[in-house]
């Protein structure tokens, strides 16, 4: 005799109800289990896995662009007979030192030499001769320099009428009622909407 319990229900709105509730559960149970494997996978790799601590060997490459295409177009460069690149690489090409500042910056001398008394040998007494000289430079930046312009005027008048008095022309002023001059509001209106400096810095 068959079991009457285990039998389905024959109402179509609820055997759609059933179906959905199972789909429903179904869902939940794959959503736990795949929590679940993912605790698991980070549990093993805080465990297992190397110590974070430890550099990836991988890590270093991740800035060596240039290095790699140093190695590249060195790879790329023609062998000699001797089984070697015929160029240099750039790392056993590198001087030695601190490198040269660039030739366009003007260059300001600065001579130092011995006293006209230190000129003498001092184990014979004679005179010195310059065989050469030794040059060092070192990179000097000059803030803006401010500076006062004096506009001097010189008077004259005749002696004889003492009528009138005679004197050069002011070049013609852009500001004439201003005690700064055209570089000045220049350098302020640069300063204040280019460079983004407030006033009270100027």
């Amino acid at each position: 005799m068959e079991n009457t319990n285990n039998q389905l229900p024959t109402d179509v709105k609820t055997l759609q109800d059933l179906r959905l509730k199972e789909q429903s559960l179904l869902i939940e149970k794959e959503a736990e289990i795949n929590t679940l494997l993912e605790q698991l996978r980070l549990s093993r790799a805080q465990r297992f896995s190397s110590s974070s601590e430890k550099q990836n060997p991988q890590q270093s490459e991740l800035f060596d662009e240039v290095e790699q295409i140093i190695v590249s177009e060195t790879d790329d460069e023609p062998v000699g007979e001797s089984g070697k690149n015929d160029k240099t690489t750039p790392s056993t090409a590198k001087k030695r030192g601190r490198s040269t500042l660039p030739a366009h910056l003007p260059r300001v001398d600065v001579v130092y030499d011995l006293d006209d008394a230190d000129k003498f040998c001092p184990h014979d007494g004679q005179p010195l001769h310059k065989i050469g000289e030794e040059i060092s430079e070192q990179l000097e930046i000059i803030p803006a320099t401010i500076e006062v312009i004096r506009s001097i005027r010189f008077k004259y008048t005749c002696r004889c009428c003492e009528q009138g008095i005679h004197s050069a022309s002011m070049p013609k002023q852009a500001f004439p009622k201003s005690n700064a001059t055209e570089g000045t509001l220049a350098y302020i209106a640069v300063s204040k909407y280019q460079d983004a400096l407030p006033l009270y810095h100027l």
